[in-house]
């Protein structure tokens, strides 16, 4: 078996020039690529994939997604994923970092429980194609003004996105939109999710009460707080015995936990299965 201490981790920063604001364009065709995409890894940024020709597979985190014709698959910072194209499939990536969008366009995308991949019908995608184009063009000359330019055509892009998803089964997404403080949240379990915070804790931060974050979090996420926060460290620690060879003892210290057992006893409240029999079974 080899060796894997850590998921190797790729951040936007190393990647681009610094006058996109926090965004990137790779061509596959054409890029030199910095780092090997057919090992499991994951990056501090969004990546935004979209395939014009299809073929192979796609692995985000524990689910492997066949590459197809006029599709688009969403990564997340936190997911561990790993890209083997069959040659002679085609498209392109779009990078971007979580505060890319100043509105609610990523909460909105996390709202949906269908998957983080979709296929464009045939009279959708040419318009995708063309927005990349546009995107493309500016990427490439970069005119007065083409920061602003690509962020308006990214919005519609993702604005597309988020409505494939509502046809595939509207009833994933509430109607209302959420208050700011459920993506503020959000963001705090992601950064914080080792120190164990209490959902009261949560709400002492966010500055409003425990009731009305249970309310919006069920209303707006289909979850308790609680259970977000168990599902987010439950599916890092499956990453980590996953894809890498660290010990058992040595993800439950990495993950925050006092004792080694402690940890296995929380992993198999959750899973029903304890950490080392998930690790044979995966493997």
């Amino acid at each position: 078996m080899i060796s894997r201490p850590a998921i190797p981790q790729h951040n936007l920063q190393t990647l681009s020039d610094d006058s996109l604001m926090g965004f990137r364009m790779l061509f596959w065709d054409e890029a030199d690529h910095e780092y090997f995409f057919e090992e499991p890894h994951r990056h501090g940024f969004c990546e935004m994939l979209i395939f014009d020709v299809g073929g192979g597979t796609h692995d985000i985190d524990f689910t492997t997604y066949k590459i197809r014709n006029r599709s688009m698959h969403f990564v997340w910072p936190e997911n561990v994923h790993m890209v083997v194209r069959k040659k002679g499939s085609s498209g392109c990536s779009l990078l971007f970092h979580y505060d890319y969008f100043t509105d609610d366009l990523l909460q909105q995308l996390s709202a949906y429980k269908t998957g983080p991949v979709i296929q464009f019908d045939t009279q959708t995608f040419p318009y995708v194609q063309n927005l990349l184009s546009c995107i493309k063009y500016e990427y490439t000359n970069k005119k007065p003004g083409y920061n602003g330019v690509i962020h308006k055509l990214m919005e519609s892009l993702m604005l597309l996105f988020l409505r494939e998803l509502a046809l595939e089964d509207p009833q994933k997404k509430s109607d209302k939109t959420a208050p700011d403080f459920v993506s503020r949240f959000i963001r705090l379990v992601h950064k914080n999710y080792m120190l164990h915070l209490s959902v009261e804790q949560y709400a002492q931060n966010l500055n409003i009460s425990v009731k009305h974050l249970i309310a919006e979090c069920k209303s707006h996420m289909g979850k308790t707080p609680l259970r977000y926060i168990e599902q987010h460290l439950i599916a890092e620690a499956k990453r980590l015995l996953q894809y890498t060879t660290l010990t058992v003892k040595e993800i439950a210290y990495k993950l925050g936990f006092e004792e080694p057992s402690n940890f296995s006893k929380y992993f198999k409240r959750i899973t029903k299965y304890t950490p080392t029999v998930y690790r044979e079974h995966t493997r």
